[in-house]
């Protein structure tokens, strides 16, 4: 489960500072993927001890988010990038959840209920 919280900082990242890193996050985030609850599972698992599994995660997101200005050096392409990213997570889930179909219903149970006498 994420934050709800930190999904939207994620957005504003995305959206307005053009951070392909956060849009990444929030697009997981919104497709119900914790990807730092991910790492921290993994962690527990190869038996790390539990500073790791609240530092590891923020610095490797930090080291993503500062290595995306040398993978992609122009600034307007990130942004577009980042801007696609986070549209096109919208975009999709609001399609999922348009063309899947509704849950079945239980049926209630129709019988009235007892009525007192006096």
């Amino acid at each position: 489960m994420t934050n709800p919280f930190s999904a939207l900082v994620w957005f504003w990242r995305g959206w307005r500072g053009g951070s392909m890193t956060f849009a990444a996050l929030f697009a997981l985030a919104l497709f119900g993927v914790s990807a730092i609850g991910g790492m921290r599972h993994a962690l527990h698992q190869i038996g790390a001890p539990w500073y790791l599994w609240l530092l590891l995660p923020i610095a490797l997101i930090t080291a993503l988010a500062r290595w995306e200005n040398a993978w992609v050096p122009d600034a307007t392409r990130r942004r577009r990038y980042a801007w696609s990213i986070v549209g096109g997570s919208i975009l999709l889930v609001a399609i999922i959840a348009k063309l899947r179909p509704d849950p079945p219903r239980a049926e209630r149970n129709t019988i009235p209920p007892a009525s007192f006498k006096r």
